[in-house]
C-alpha cells in the first residue's frame, strides 16, 4: 500500500517559519479592564457596565461636551438650575396689558408707589390691581437713553435722559424739562451728574429747577461713552466715585481737579463695550459684546464670568450684553442675539444706587434673553448661569431690566416687543420642595452636554433613569435622547409620578441597547393648570456599556527541540529573539495561506514568553510558548 505522508505543523512568523509543539490557542486580545471598587453596590459597582449621572445643574449652562469635572452643567436651559438636588420650572413670567401707546419701550422706572415706562415717547403709569396702564401721563421729546430715581435737593426724583433733553418728576403726574445734552444720568455725592455721550462734557447739579453746572471733560471720540455709574474706588476706605464707561475701558473722575482719569481697566474696543456697567458685591461688572469682566479696584484684580465661557451659548441666542439689574441673588443680563439689519432705538435699563438705566442703540432682529448668575460655579459659589426668560420671537431686546419692590412684591421688570413684563424674584426660603406660593412657568427644558465615550469609542446605551418629584398626575417630567451629534430626539418616556423608573433602549420590543459615541439627553418639565405647581428632576442617569474592537491573540507552542526548514535550533533561536525585539507589527498564520482571512498582522506579547529549557550548559533545544496578538 502506498503510505500517507502528514504535513509537518508550522507557523509562519515574520516570513520564518517555524515547527509547532502543539495546537494554536485563539483568545480575544481586546478586554475591558475589571473594575475594583471598594464600597456599597450600585450602578458604578457593575462588573461591565458604567454610569452617568446628574443630580442637579447649579454649574449652568454653556457646556456642549461633557467633561466629569464639570459634570453639574447643561448646555442650554429654560428651567431654573439653582437649587441642590432639584431642578423644576423656572419662575412665572407675567405679560403685563398693552399700553394705548406703542413704540419700543425706553424706560421702566418708580416714583412713589407707582411703576412708569415709556412706549415709544410716551409715558404711561402702572395698575397693578387692574393690570393696566392707564392713559399717557408725558410725552417725552425723544426716546429714553437712561432714567433713575433718587433724592434730589431733599425730594425724591425721577429723571429721564433722552439725549436732546431731560425730563423729571417728583410725583408721576406733574413734569418738568431742561434742554442740556445729556445721554446718561447718575446720583453721587447729594448731586445728580450727566454726561452728554457725544461731546463727553460731565454735568452737575443739585437743584434741577436751576440747571446743569458744566464740569469736567472726558475727552474721546464721539459716542464713546457709554454709561456713568458708582462704584468702588482703589482706595478700600473711601466711599465710591464716579466713573464713566467707554468703549474702552473705565475713567474714573477726579473731583478735586475736574477731570476724568484713565483706570487700571483697559480693554480690546468694543461698539457695546460697557452698556449697563454696575456694582454688584464689592465688584465692578463690565459687560464686553458677549463677555463680561468683573473688575475689583482695590486688589486690581480682572476676572471673565460671563456666559462666553465654556463653549458659550448656542448660535441663536448669542450676542451683545446691553441691559443687567442686580438681585438679592442673582446678578441679571439682558442678552441682544440681533441678526437682522434693521437699527432703532431700543433702551437697556439696570438699576443701582438711585435706581439708575440706560439705553442703547440695537439691531431690531434675534431671539433675546434674559441671563441670571449666582455669583459662580459650585462649591466656591452659589450657582452658575441660567436663563430667566427667553423670547420665542425675533425682532425683540430684553430691555430695560429694572428691580423693584413696588407693589409689596420684589420683582424683575422689563420690556420686549413693545410690552412690558416682570417675575417675581425670591427673598427668603429657595428650596422648590418647602415653597407652596411660587408661580412657576408652563413648561421648560433642558438638553445635556453631549456625552462622548472616553476613548472616542462605541459603546452601548443600555438604560436611562429617570427620578422626579411630581405633585400632580399633570405634572410631567419626559426625555428623550439624540446620538452622534445628530439634534433629532427620540422619546424615552415620560414620569408622571414621583420616583425613579428605568427606560431600556430597544430594538423591535427587544432590549438590545443602543450603539453610540456621543448622547445628549433631552428633558421638558411641564406642569398643568395650577401655577403653583412644577415637576422636579431629580436624578437623571445614563448606564451604558463600553464596546472593544475585536482582537485575536494566539498562543504558539514552538517546539526548537530540532532544526527546521533547513535551519539549525540556533539560528531558529536567534529568529526567535528578532521577533521579539520587532516593534512593528508582521505577518502571521498557521493554516494554508491562501485564503487572506487567514493571515494576521500582530506584535508579540513578550511578558507572556515562556521557554522550557531541556538540558544545562550549551544546549539550546528547548519548547517555547509564544504569544501575539493583533493591535488594530
Amino acid at each position: 500500500m502506498p503510505s500517507i505522508t502528514t504535513p509537518e505543523r508550522f507557523a509562519s512568523i515574520n516570513g520564518t517559519k517555524f515547527p509547532l509543539a502543539g495546537n494554536v490557542q485563539v483568545f480575544i486580545a481586546s478586554r475591558i479592564p475589571d473594575k475594583y471598587v471598594l464600597g456599597d453596590f450600585g450602578l458604578d459597582t457593575h462588573p461591565f457596565l458604567s454610569p452617568v449621572e446628574w443630580r442637579d445643574f447649579r454649574g449652568g449652562i454653556g457646556k456642549d461636551t461633557y467633561e466629569a469635572e464639570k459634570a453639574n452643567k447643561a448646555w442650554w436651559s429654560t428651567l431654573d438650575l439653582g437649587h441642590r438636588g432639584h431642578t423644576v420650572l423656572q419662575r412665572r413670567p407675567v405679560q403685563t396689558a398693552a399700553a394705548s401707546s406703542t413704540g419700543a419701550v425706553g424706560f421702566i422706572g418708580e416714583i412713589g408707589t407707582t411703576v412708569l415706562a415709556s412706549f415709544g415717547t410716551a409715558v404711561h403709569s402702572y395698575d397693578n390691581s387692574t393690570d393696566g396702564w392707564g392713559s399717557s401721563v408725558r410725552t417725552l421729546a425723544n426716546a429714553a437713553t437712561d432714567s433713575l430715581t433718587a433724592m434730589i435737593n431733599g425730594t425724591l426724583t425721577l429723571v429721564v435722559a433722552q439725549g436732546t433733553d431731560i425730563d423729571w418728576t417728583t410725583d408721576g403726574s406733574s413734569w418738568n424739562r431742561d434742554t442740556t445734552n445729556i445721554d446718561y444720568v447718575e446720583f453721587w455725592r447729594e448731586f445728580l451728574w450727566a454726561i452728554d455721550a457725544t461731546t463727553g462734557v460731565l454735568y452737575f447739579s443739585s437743584n434741577l429747577a436751576n440747571g446743569f453746572t458744566a464740569d469736567a471733560t472726558l475727552r474721546l471720540a464721539a459716542e464713546s461713552v457709554t454709561d456713568l455709574f458708582v462704584g468702588p474706588s482703589t482706595e478700600g476706605d473711601v466711599p465710591g466715585v464716579l466713573y464713566a464707561t467707554t468703549t474702552r475701558g473705565l475713567y474714573v473722575y477726579d473731583v478735586g481737579n475736574s477731570r476724568f482719569l484713565e483706570t487700571g481697566f483697559i480693554v480690546p474696543y468694543h461698539p457695546n463695550n460697557g452698556r449697563g456697567t454696575r456694582t454688584w458685591r464689592g465688584n465692578i461688572y463690565y459687560p464686553a459684546g458677549h463677555a463680561l469682566y468683573e473688575y475689583n479696584p482695590v486688589t486690581g484684580t480682572v476676572r471673565v464670568v460671563g456666559p462666553d465661557r465654556d463653549d458659550g451659548l448656542p448660535s441663536d441666542r448669542r450676542g451683545s450684553v446691553v441691559a443687567t439689574a442686580a438681585s438679592h441673588s442673582n446678578f441679571l443680563i439682558g442678552i441682544d442675539s440681533t441678526t437682522g439689519s434693521t437699527v432703532t432705538l431700543n433702551t437697556f435699563p439696570s438699576s443701582g444706587a438711585g435706581r439708575h438705566h440706560h439705553a442703547v442703540k440695537a439691531v431690531d432682529a434675534g431671539y433675546p434673553t434674559i441671563l441670571g448668575w449666582a455669583g459662580g460655579e459650585p462649591p466656591l459659589g452659589q450657582g452658575g448661569w441660567e436663563v430667566k426668560w427667553g423670547s420665542g420671537s425675533q425682532g425683540q431686546s430684553a430691555n430695560p431690566l429694572f428691580v423693584s419692590n413696588q407693589y409689596s412684591s420684589y420683582r424683575l421688570w422689563w420690556g420686549a416687543g413693545g410690552r412690558v413684563f416682570y417675575q417675581s424674584l425670591p427673598t427668603d426660603i429657595v428650596n422648590p420642595s418647602q415653597v407652596t406660593t411660587t408661580q412657576y412657568d408652563t413648561s421648560g427644558t433642558l438638553d445635556t452636554p453631549w456625552f462622548v465615550v472616553p476613548g472616542n469609542q462605541t459603546a452601548v446605551a443600555m438604560t436611562t433613569f429617570l427620578e422626579t418629584r411630581n405633585p400632580t398626575s399633570s405634572d410631567t417630567v419626559a426625555v428623550a435622547y439624540a446620538t452622534n451629534f445628530v439634534e433629532s430626539f427620540t422619546t424615552l418616556g415620560t414620569n408622571s409620578s414621583a420616583g425613579e423608573t428605568p427606560y431600556n433602549f430597544t430594538s423591535g420590543g427587544n432590549n438590545t441597547g443602543l450603539a453610540f459615541r456621543a448622547l445628549r439627553y433631552r428633558v421638558t418639565l411641564t406642569r398643568g393648570g395650577t401655577n403653583t405647581n412644577t415637576p422636579d428632576l431629580v436624578k437623571l442617569a445614563l448606564a451604558y456599556k463600553r464596546t472593544f474592537t475585536f482582537l485575536k491573540g494566539f498562543r504558539v507552542p514552538l517546539d526548537l527541540t530540532r532544526s527546521f526548514g533547513g535551519r539549525s535550533v540556533k539560528e531558529l533561536r536567534d529568529l526567535l529573539d528578532t521577533v521579539l525585539s520587532t516593534a512593528t507589527q508582521m505577518e502571521f498564520f498557521y493554516r494554508d495561506a491562501t485564503e487572506t482571512e487567514d493571515v494576521f498582522y500582530v506584535t508579540p506579547i513578550p511578558s507572556d514568553y515562556m521557554g522550557i529549557e531541556r538540558d544545562t550548559g550549551r544546549n539550546q533545544e528547548g519548547t517555547h510558548l509564544l504569544v501575539l496578538a493583533e493591535a488594530i
